[in-house]
């Protein structure tokens, strides 16, 4: 999990719990947390280890309103959820992000929402778009949430571009003939026919990449 929310509670430990529940109601789940945004590009060369725990130390850029914990456990759908934050390659080598996503044995990959903005690039957010793009070159389940879809998207060819103003709201999508039948997208709602979607973003992706497809869409 790319947890870029760390400094708010309810969106970012909140969030990620929220987004591993429906796992956890079939097992116990581990996630492992990096945090690029937070963590020195210094800090990233210990990765080439493997699985290294992240320490203050390596997040110096750290929101010292939000306590420093390396590892926690929470119960969910009666069972055991273990996080750990790890130190992540600062690296912009698909190649080299691709093994070490290998050598942490991860089964899939989440990148979740964002006070930043892709349109408003920061050094950080190179070795995450390659970790994404690597992680879905791959074939490894790869979900971007919010910003995490936009810098996904980003990271596989589309053009992200910057409204004049905030979008925020709720809009019904509806499913492509692709989306009907994805698993992800309808496993939760009674009437497959639209979703309720909830946005508020200034960034837009403007085009789908070439190596993808559009699974729902709204109609304006």
């Amino acid at each position: 999990m790319v947890d870029l929310l760390v400094e708010r509670e309810t969106f970012g430990h909140g969030g990620n719990q929220e987004v591993v529940r429906p796992f956890a109601a079939a097992g116990d789940v581990e996630l492992l947390l990096v945090t690029p945004q937070m963590q020195s590009f210094e800090a990233g060369k210990k990765a080439e280890a493997g699985e290294v725990p992240l320490s203050e130390e390596d997040v110096p850029h750290w929101d010292d309103d939000f306590p420093f914990w390396q590892s926690t456990t929470v119960e969910l759908e009666g069972r055991t959820v273990s996080f750990r934050r790890i130190v992540m390659p600062m690296v912009e080598n698909d190649e080299d992000m691709a093994n070490w996503l290998d050598s942490v044995a991860v089964d899939a990959v989440v990148c979740s929402g964002s006070r930043r903005n892709v349109s408003m690039w920061e050094d950080w957010m190179a070795p995450t778009a390659s970790l994404v793009r690597a992680s879905a070159n791959a074939g490894r389940p790869t979900l971007g949430i919010c910003f995490g879809h936009q810098l996904l998207c980003h990271a596989l060819g589309a053009t992200i571009e910057r409204a004049d103003s905030l979008s925020s709201g709720i809009w019904d999508l509806d499913f492509t003939e692709i989306g009907v039948d994805d698993e992800l997208l309808t496993s939760h709602v009674l009437d497959d026919s639209c979703v309720a979607g909830l946005f508020t973003h200034q960034d837009h992706v403007m085009s789908v990449p070439e190596s993808c497809f559009s699974s729902m869409l709204n109609k304006p």
